[in-house]
């Protein structure tokens, strides 16, 4: 099935809605917060690389993030090591 322009347009609005509120990625952040910039910057290409269909189920992107720890890209990899803020 192909969307149409406004469906393309709005699923993309979901995808990057979904990457900014992806929720606690390690330990040091609250659930209730959204992480960081650099965060959300560092884990972005490997949502998509890994768990795309996921989206937009944050619990699940992150399960999917944490199961795939060893491929992760070494950023994203921080953060869930907790070292990057």
């Amino acid at each position: 099935m192909q969307l149409k322009v406004g469906q393309a347009a709005a699923f993309s609005a979901s995808i990057v809605l979904t990457i900014a509120l992806l929720v606690a990625f390690s330990g040091s952040l609250r659930a209730e917060e959204d992480g960081t910039e650099a965060q959300r910057a560092a884990c972005t290409p490997d949502v998509f690389r890994l768990c795309a269909w996921h989206i937009p189920d944050h619990a699940a992107i992150e399960k999917c993030l944490r199961q795939n720890k060893s491929r992760l890209n070494a950023k994203c990899r921080e953060v869930f090591e907790g070292k990057l803020k």
